[in-house]
């Protein structure tokens, strides 16, 4: 009896170790626990699915609308559209049930409204720190799928390529970034949504 009893438990111990694969990501609304490695992933956020490709992250869904050339390939009809990133398609969301929703910038007042659905992580940049709290998202990301090794290579880089520009820009004098949308010209300075070019790259 001792000995059924014991390999009854070591077989229950053994089909039930999902705590120890919990995962808990800190992002801009709190935290997230994440009960496994998230395999149907649907995302809200231009920089995030940036980053998710690089590191060779697959994604289940994606935002309609424009996007960058390289990420031209997200507009193929085999990555699921979910809406807009200004206006998720709940319904689609809902249907496919995925296991981790990324959201950020224009999509992450939606946050609320997906995580009643969905793991939802909140991936917005910090205007206040913008390079400091990308590279947080980016090892976020990173250590959700296990491609920590990877991200920091890339890290690495890019903290070199910041830190030339930097000492370039110190020596430029001064700069106004201004942009100009549907015949407006707005100029944006420190702290602005583009403050990353007066902080980190050192431009004034």
């Amino acid at each position: 009896m001792h000995v059924a009893a014991a390999a009854m438990l070591v077989a229950w111990l053994g089909a039930a170790p999902a705590g120890a694969a919990e995962i808990t990501v800190q992002h801009a609304r709190g935290q997230t626990v994440l009960p496994a490695v998230p395999k149907r992933v649907v995302v809200f956020d231009l920089a995030a699915l940036d980053t998710l490709d690089t590191l060779g992250v697959p994604v289940f869904g994606v935002a309609g609308g424009p996007k960058p050339p390289s990420l031209a390939a997200y507009n193929a009809p085999r990555y699921r559209k979910m809406g807009t990133l200004w206006e998720p398609d709940y319904e689609a969301v809902n249907e496919v049930d995925p296991d981790l929703v990324v959201v950020g910038g224009r999509s992450g007042p939606r946050y609320d409204a997906l995580a009643r659905m969905a793991p939802t992580i909140d991936l917005s940049s910090d205007a206040a720190d913008p390079l400091g709290s990308d590279l947080r998202n980016v090892r976020s990301l990173a250590r959700i799928f296990g491609k920590e090794a990877e991200a920091e290579a890339r890290i690495a880089a890019l903290q070199a390529a910041v830190a030339s520009v930097h000492a370039r820009a110190e020596q430029a004098g001064t700069a106004l970034f201004v942009l100009s949308t549907g015949g407006r010209l707005s100029a944006f300075g420190r702290g602005s949504r583009f403050g990353l070019l007066h902080g980190a790259l050192g431009f004034r």
